[in-house]
């Protein structure tokens, strides 16, 4: 599993905001495989693939933020927003197996408490889901 960088929307800048959507997708690919593997700095996808290969691992998964907008919804009615990418990568053959671009926005009346990394396993899991259905 690659980490994405650091969303920005503007010259706001989200901290952890890779490591929030690369854990979500962590999260959701653990439900089917039995080892996984999450990278602890931003990488290449070469050398991604090229440490997934001395691992023995068969796929990378690829997140990438596209879109981070988090809001003060109840005050100013613009919901949060996110967009997604998630890449599967073939170890073996290095080749782009599966992509989709993902994306979700909260509620209107979210009593204060959402934030985008909240709308990451709603839209993360039903796609990693299909992969393995």
């Amino acid at each position: 599993m690659t980490l994405a960088q650091d969303a920005s929307y503007g010259s706001i800048q989200y901290p952890n905001s890779g490591y929030l959507l690369t854990t979500a997708t962590n999260a959701a690919v653990s439900l089917h495989l039995k080892q996984v593997e999450q990278a602890t700095e931003v990488e290449s996808i070469e050398d991604s693939l090229s440490s997934a290969e001395k691992m023995g691992l068969t796929y990378v998964f690829q997140p990438t933020i596209l879109h981070w907008e988090d809001r003060n919804t109840e005050w100013s009615g613009r919901p949060d927003r996110i967009t997604i990418k998630v890449v599967v990568w073939s170890v073996g053959t290095s080749k782009e197996t599966s992509s989709t671009v993902l994306r979700a926005s909260s509620k209107w009346a979210t009593l204060g408490g959402d934030h985008p990394q909240d709308l990451l396993p709603g839209a993360i899991t039903p796609f990693v889901n299909k992969l393995f259905n």
